[in-house]
């Protein structure tokens, strides 16, 4: 791997402990050419599971390649996406899994997003507005501080809902779809997401979960779904009223036999959590 992930990858002999093994998933979209740059990064956990995140959008690769190349390649993206979490070898000749390299001190899911911006730069989004000005949370923060607080509040029943992985394969009727459930108690699902972003990339984040939702609801006959939003704080007045019109316009859309729940405090947000999951409480 590059300089840049070799900054991440401090070396094992200061002492810091190894958190897992990260890999590029690379692409070249013409292979007479050669050209390759990344659209993706894989994390594997110490015990074996797997995170994955990819290019969605054409973005910036639709101003290099133009929008047909660029779509081409988001949709070889989202199959190795699929093959990455399941362990599978390169689904294509023209994408190409970098051999994993150690990762330390972060969590997986931390380190997955670190990866992904420092080495998936054609996933950057083109900007005009202040958005970027903004105090941004990643959602692995997000569903990493939740977990922590539903641990501390239910420790002999937390591991019932917290997956090894929130990413997972499932197959529906358009095939196999990577999806990201952070919450999966029995026969339920639930998704966590921040809402800390501009109002474009709020609705992209959570049409985006809400869809993850629905497709593993329907490969798995989960009849016990949640949808779990940190709204963000600290913001201009303007900005807030931005994001709530954002979380609002997918909410909308969210059926009604999905449980929803948007918060701004996460240990309230962990609390309405532990309401859904049915969790027994103690006298």
């Amino acid at each position: 791997m590059i300089t840049a992930l070799q900054n991440l990858f401090a070396a094992s002999s200061s002492g810091i402990v190894q958190t897992g093994t990260a890999f590029n998933i690379r692409c070249t979209p013409d292979l007479f050419t050669g050209e390759s740059f990344n659209v993706g990064v894989c994390v594997i956990g110490t015990r074996g599971e797997r995170y994955a995140r990819v290019i969605s959008e054409p973005g910036r690769l639709a101003c290099i390649y133009g929008e047909d190349a660029a779509h081409g390649v988001v949709q070889l993206a989202q199959i190795a996406f699929c093959e990455a979490l399941e362990g599978r070898a390169s689904p294509s000749p023209n994408i190409v899994f970098d051999t994993p390299t150690p990762i330390y001190s972060l969590p997986p899911l931390e380190a997955l997003d670190e990866l992904f911006v420092s080495q998936v730069t054609a996933a950057i989004p083109l900007r005009n507005d202040s958005s970027a000005r903004l105090k941004t949370t990643p959602t692995s923060k997000v569903i990493s501080t939740i977990y922590r607080l539903l641990r501390e509040k239910r420790p002999e029943e937390a591991d019932e809902i917290i997956p090894s992985s929130p990413q997972t394969v499932v197959s529906t009727r358009k095939g196999k779809r990577a999806v990201a459930i952070a919450l999966q108690p029995p026969n339920g699902g639930g998704v966590i997401e921040s809402a800390a972003f501009g109002a474009d990339t709020i609705r992209f984040h959570l049409l985006d979960a809400l869809l993850d939702l629905e497709w593993a609801a329907e490969a798995r006959g989960l009849d016990r779904l949640g949808f779990f939003v940190l709204r963000p704080t600290g913001w201009p007045e303007n900005k807030l009223h931005e994001a709530e019109k954002a979380i609002d316009y997918v909410i909308d859309r969210i059926p009604t036999r999905c449980r929803v729940e948007v918060e701004e405090d996460p240990e309230v947000l962990a609390e309405r959590i532990i309401d859904w999951a049915w969790f027994k409480r103690a006298a």
